[in-house]
């Protein structure tokens, strides 16, 4: 069967192996701060903390690495069902880290370190759990671009700012942030915000597309996902490659899969599509 392959999944399979090995050579001279994965068994969902709270959460080159190695620790939960990826300190990410945007000045470099983080961010999307970034303080540059090109969803603070300020520091947005920014609010919107490099509140956010809900705090964006996630892992996981693989023949391979399920069979039983709708 012939699977159309969703936009970030190619990107994601665009670096060949050596390119990630001479990436993960560069990003080893930007160390800093560190990438924190637990794993509620309970219900099905890992937390994806980054913690540099010196530098606001900047992403470093190891943050990178530990951001990859975060995607392949949750590629092999077979339980899992979600992530939440957020920033320590109350601030989810100031974007990528001053010192490697210096000591990195030429084109090979810059598009190497672009197509690692497409690479990375890629892999994160296109795993089988949904997934949301929770925004306080602000998702700033290559943080607002892991925000859309890492996670399905943007849960933000009431007084929380995203901003695509690459413009302001002479950039474009490369690692991944205009195509999933474009797929969210268009083409008109994504080009006005990467051209203006304006910050949005998080009303303005939610009301153009690109934040999917407020909460108020961490504990509050952990309970949004699991009422988002709390059906069995095999329909979640269904549910999501259904939209990754992006095909009518791939939505009905999924479907059919549970069609004879246990999953199925018991709501039959309990008779979930007769109860009374709150």
């Amino acid at each position: 069967m012939l699977i159309k392959m969703h936009r970030s999944a190619v990107i994601c399979r665009c670096l060949s192996t050596s390119s990630v090995s001479e990436a993960k050579k560069l990003l080893l001279k930007y160390p800093g701060g560190r990438v924190d994965v637990q794993k509620n068994e309970s219900v099905g969902i890992a937390t994806v903390c980054l913690q540099r709270p010196d530098k606001k959460n900047a992403i470093s080159g190891q943050i990178l690495m530990e951001l990859d190695a975060a995607a392949d620790t949750l590629a092999n939960w077979s339980s899992g069902k979600a992530f939440l990826l957020y920033g320590t300190n109350n601030f989810f990410c100031s974007g990528g880290d001053l010192a490697m945007s210096l000591g990195t000045a030429t084109y090979d470099e810059g598009l190497l370190l672009a197509k690692f983080a497409q690479f990375v961010f890629g892999k994160l999307k296109n795993l089988p759990l949904v997934s949301a970034a929770f925004v306080e303080g602000a998702a700033l540059g290559g943080g607002a671009e892991m925000s859309v090109a890492a996670c399905d969803w943007r849960l933000m603070a009431p007084d929380a700012k995203i901003g695509f300020v690459h413009a302001k520091m002479g950039l474009s947005p490369g690692w991944g942030g205009t195509t999933a920014l474009t797929e969210l609010v268009g083409p008109s919107r994504a080009l006005e915000l990467t051209c203006s490099g304006r910050l949005l509140t998080s009303e303005e956010a939610k009301t153009i597309g690109l934040a999917t809900d407020s909460v108020s705090d961490l504990d509050g964006a952990f309970k949004w996902l699991e009422s988002r996630s709390a059906g069995p892992v095999e329909v979640i996981r269904a549910c999501k490659e259904a939209i990754l693989e992006g095909t009518l023949d791939a939505e009905a391979h999924r479907h059919a899969t549970l069609w004879g399920g246990e999953a199925k069979m018991e709501a039959l039983r309990k008779k979930i599509k007769h109860l009374k709708v709150t």
